[in-house]
């Protein structure tokens, strides 16, 4: 099996890229969390920890 992959390749192109796979990501981390078996006030701890990581 042959897979083409064809990156941006000037600035705009991949800073959308970039916001696109940030986008997948933080979807992907908040469904994991909401299927987590906890209360609904941890669920809001742990995306709370998470944003004060990355800021």
């Amino acid at each position: 099996m042959e897979i083409v992959v064809h990156y941006p390749e000037d600035r705009q192109g991949i800073s959308a890229l970039r916001k696109a796979v940030a986008e997948t990501h933080s979807e992907y981390i908040y469904s994991y969390i909401e299927r987590l078996q906890c209360s609904q006030e941890q669920k809001k701890m742990i995306i709370k920890s998470i944003d004060e990581m990355l800021t």
